[in-house]
């Protein structure tokens, strides 16, 4: 499937939390993408969005893998079908609503809500090992699966 039709060429996080993303970058190791995508996920899975005011572009799509594009269209679809009032609104109607702004403002938001959870996630890792952190972060996920 082609999933860069569904995505602008670039990803925005909010300005201000840039700082967090480099020093989560320099404490664990992960890439700003893998930092991204695990504020998409806490703020999805805390149902907490937070619209971006003043933008920067951290990087571009081609840092998403193919993995990467179902796990963000699933939370677009989830996310689109729960805001419409129609209970009854189907896979493919959801899939017309999607589209490149309405696919970024949804993955961002959740990202900006998200970052600020995982700060507060990892706050005592600042002085441990990258495996330490992954471990407690996983310990944290599974406990909402």
């Amino acid at each position: 499937m082609n999933y860069q039709k569904y995505f602008k060429d670039r990803i925005f996080i909010e300005d201000s939390k840039h700082d967090l993303y480099v020093a989560l970058k320099e404490v664990t190791g992960l890439t700003m993408k893998d930092i991204f995508l695990l504020s998409v996920a806490i703020g999805y899975n805390e149902g907490k969005k937070q619209e971006i005011k003043n933008k920067r572009d951290i990087f571009s799509l081609q840092q998403f893998s193919e993995q990467d594009f179902p796990l963000l269209l699933s939370i677009v679809m989830d996310d689109i079908r729960r805001n419409e009032s129609s209970k009854e609104l189907t896979f493919d109607k959801v899939f017309e609503k999607i589209n490149k702004e309405v696919v970024s403002s949804i993955i961002e938001s959740y990202a900006n809500a998200g970052i600020d959870r995982l700060v507060e996630i990892s706050k005592f890792a600042v002085n441990q090992k990258k495996e330490y952190f992954v471990s407690n972060f996983l310990k944290y996920i599974h406990k909402f699966s």
